[in-house]
């Protein structure tokens, strides 16, 4: 979980919706820490939190396990 903290995400897809014939809406979830952020993809680039900025559990951004 050290990498998340740093923000280096291992981010997997877990819906993806057409918006239009160009754009998809894209939801990804870190199966590390439990993050979420739902971003928009146009072209096969990333528009990063496009929808949602990236929401991080309390637990990912503790210092040490117990403490903020």
């Amino acid at each position: 979980m050290e990498e998340c903290r740093k923000g280096n995400h291992p981010l997997v897809e877990i819906t993806r919706n057409r918006l239009d014939h160009l754009a998809d809406q894209v939801v990804r979830w870190c199966p590390e820490c439990g993050s979420v952020v739902a971003d928009i993809d146009v072209d096969n680039r990333t528009n990063a939190g496009q929808i949602m900025k990236m929401k991080v559990p309390r637990i990912a951004r503790e210092k040490e396990h117990g403490s903020l």
